[in-house]
């Protein structure tokens, strides 16, 4: 009972320390608890302070990227305008150059044209000159057989001569030897068979040589036909010539208000580039006064931002990842603006480029005027000469019918002289063999042939002179004619130079 009563006080004891300690504790619990309440209400004071400051801090930059946003906004619409501005600009330069490309390639093929034409049209000169030289070649040609009949004719006169004294030695000894009349019968026979064989073969020889002759005015006439094709060509190409000379004419009216319009482009250019350099001036001190103020605030949101670091790490990371997209939009504005000064800058040298194209494309209508009238003069030049040509041709042409009619008629009398002679050679031998007085009237016969041979040689002489000053004629013509084609050579050499440093 002692022991149970022992553990009981012990056990008594140990409950009243526990007690007091607990006691103890439960106080020493109210304190912390007490302490830590207050450490609570302060940090929450603390954190209601803060969260007021980050509230005021956030409605601040909630504001300024509501009105950064709205700038941004603002200044993306007037970039967006202005970009379509220049880019409807930059359209209309490119129109208006490739319209400028299109007129100067119109014009250098009406230029190529042209200088085909007067390829053409020399070609077609050099042909009719050639016409000309073979024409001459015909004529001389003609000469040359007029020549040989002359002379044939002369040998014919002397022949008869001969014949005459012949006949006149064969009376002597007719009358002196008649005993050998029949020997100089039969050799006058033999002699005569040979005049008759001689004769014919000069009929034959005179019908080639009018066959000939026929054959030659048939090709000059053929010659004559492609002259007057040769003609009739030019007289195109010359129209030809007048529809160029007319398109040149709107061409170059058409570059005229071309370069009017170009001026009137280019003053609006002016007054476009002026104000895009003044909006984009001001935007660029918009655009730093902008940076400046970003950049304050930035200096503002770092200070901000270092006090708040140890409790706002979160916010401090918002704020630089916000600080971040700010750096990136302003390279964005100044990559912007970089990309608009280049094209500000294309657009200058466009300008200037569509300068430099409208004085070039005046200094072409001036050359293009001038090349005009010179184009006229040739051509007023070259009417002169056709006319000129025409009615040498046409001269030339009566000539060379007159000369035809005056060869067969030369043909006709040396044919029919020839049988006259042939048949009075005849009747004389015929007269020898029976009387002397026919040997007379023979020899008196002989003297009117002789005459008339005389006579005929003399209008020969007379035609052969007439040939000759046409030939002169000709030949003067032909010297003109190849110093108008100097001059169109020379006249072509300027229009090539000409059209060389136009190109260049």
């Amino acid at each position: 009972m002692e022991i149970e009563g022992a553990r009981i006080d012990k056990a008594r004891t140990d409950s009243d320390a526990r007690k007091a300690e607990l006691t103890a504790l439960t106080k020493e619990l109210d304190a912390k608890a007490a302490h830590l309440r207050d450490e609570e209400a302060r940090r929450a004071e603390e954190l209601r302070t803060w969260q007021k400051t980050l509230e005021s801090e956030q409605a601040l930059l909630k504001e300024q990227r509501e009105t950064f946003e709205k700038e941004m906004s603002d200044l993306r619409s007037s970039w967006a305008d202005r970009v379509m501005r220049v880019e409807e600009r930059e359209d209309a330069v490119k129109d208006a150059d490739e319209k400028v490309r299109t007129d100067i390639d119109r014009v250098t093929k009406n230029d190529e044209d042209l200088r085909r034409r007067e390829t053409s049209t020399a070609e077609a000169a050099r042909q009719a000159s050639d016409l000309k030289e073979k024409a001459d070649a015909m004529l001389r040609e003609v000469e040359q057989r007029t020549l040989e009949l002359d002379s044939r004719e002369r040998t014919m006169r002397e022949e008869s001569a001969r014949h005459a004294v012949e006949l006149t030695e064969r009376t002597g000894a007719l009358k002196a030897l008649e005993s050998e009349l029949g020997l100089r019968r039969s050799e006058f026979e033999q002699a005569q068979a040979a005049r008759t064989q001689q004769l014919q073969q000069m009929e034959a020889e005179i019908q080639q040589t009018g066959h000939a002759a026929e054959t030659k005015a048939r090709e000059l006439q053929e010659r004559e036909t492609r002259i007057a094709s040769t003609e009739e060509s030019l007289r195109q190409a010359e129209q030809r010539i007048q529809r160029e000379r007319g398109d040149v004419q709107v061409a170059t009216q058409q570059l005229e208000a071309r370069q009017l319009e170009l001026t009137h482009m280019k003053d609006r250019y002016d007054a476009e580039a002026a104000r895009v350099r003044s909006e984009a001036e001001a935007t660029r001190q918009s655009l730093a006064a902008k940076e400046a103020d970003l950049k304050a605030e930035r200096e503002r949101i770092e200070r901000d931002s270092s006090m708040l670091q140890e409790t706002l790490g979160a916010k401090a990371k918002e704020l630089a990842a916000r600080d971040k997209a700010v750096s990136a939009r302003e390279l964005e504005l100044r990559s912007e603006e970089q990309d608009l000064d280049a094209r500000l800058r294309d657009l200058e040298t466009k300008e200037r480029q569509a300068d430099a194209r409208a004085t070039e494309l005046s200094a072409q209508a001036g050359v293009l005027s001038r090349r005009e009238q010179d184009i006229n003069e040739r051509a007023s030049q070259f009417d002169n000469t056709v006319k000129r040509f025409e009615s040498e041709a046409a001269e030339k042409r009566g000539q060379w019918e007159t000369l035809q009619g005056d060869l067969r008629t030369q043909q006709a009398q040396v044919n029919a002289s020839a049988e006259s002679r042939t048949a009075e050679l005849t009747k004389r031998m015929e007269e020898v063999d029976g009387r002397e007085r026919t040997v007379r009237a023979a020899t008196a016969q002989l003297d009117l042939e002789r005459s008339k041979l005389e006579s005929q040689a003399k209008s020969a002489a007379s035609k052969a002179s007439e040939a000759d000053a046409a030939w002169q004629r000709s030949e003067a013509r032909i010297a003109d004619l190849k110093a108008k084609e100097d001059d169109l050579l020379r006249s072509r050499q300027d229009f090539e130079s000409d059209r060389s440093t136009w190109s260049a």
